[in-house]
């Protein structure tokens, strides 16, 4: 499995990546810091899932899911999608976009 991590949040990206180290090599993860360096990775390391907030710097989530969601089918990644907010119109955005799960 190959994983990327999108999470501006420290404290749970620091428990993720803590986790990962046991159980998978490094170069089976990366982390990156920004939306478009999501995009980036996407498109280069090809993961299988990402892990992803909605509040990311110089891209949001929401539109970097939507980018994803443009990839064909059998190139779109699993999608693991947190977030802090919890607007209707987020809510509805996230339940259109589809990712494999989301919590608040």
């Amino acid at each position: 499995m190959t994983i990327v991590i999108a999470l501006p949040e420290t404290t749970v990206r620091d428990a993720l990546v803590k986790i990962l180290r046991k159980r998978l090599s490094s170069d089976a993860w990366k982390i990156v810091e920004s939306g478009r360096e999501l995009e980036d990775a996407v498109m280069t390391f090809h993961p299988e899932l990402v892990v992803m907030d909605t509040l990311l710097p110089e891209k949001d989530g929401l539109s970097v899911l939507y980018e994803l969601r443009r990839l064909p089918e059998d190139q779109q990644p699993e999608i693991l999608l947190l977030s802090s907010l919890t607007s209707d119109r987020i809510v509805a955005e996230v339940a259109r976009l589809q990712p494999a799960y989301f919590t608040t």
